[in-house]
C-alpha cells in the first residue's frame, strides 16, 4: 500500500496498520508530550524534528524514535514527543 499524503512539517498517526484511517496530524515542531487520541498503528513523520514515540501515555515507559514512516507499529503508539 503507498503511504498517504502528509502535510509538509507535519507528523501524521494513523488508527490502522499500513496508514488506515482516521488520521490525526500534529505540525512540528513539538515541544512537550502529547497523547494521541488514539492508539496509533502507524505514521508518517514529514518534518524534520527528532521524535520519539512510546506505548505507554504521557510519554513513560521506553520510547523508540519516530523517523520517516512505519506501516506497522506493534505495540501501537500512545503518545510522542521531542527527543531530548
Amino acid at each position: 500500500m503507498s503511504t498517504p499524503e502528509c502535510p509538509p512539517n507535519n507528523i501524521c498517526f494513523y488508527v490502522e496498520p499500513d496508514f488506515g484511517p482516521p488520521v490525526e496530524s500534529y505540525q512540528a515542531p513539538v515541544d512537550s508530550c502529547i497523547n494521541l487520541p488514539f492508539p496509533a498503528r502507524s505514521y508518517q513523520n514529514n518534518s524534520d524534528d527528532a521524535l520519539i514515540g512510546y506505548v505507554e501515555p504521557d510519554c513513560e515507559g521506553e520510547g523508540r524514535q519516530i523517523d520517516s514512516s512505519d506501516p506497522d507499529l506493534n505495540p501501537p503508539l500512545l503518545s510522542f514527543g521531542p527527543a531530548s
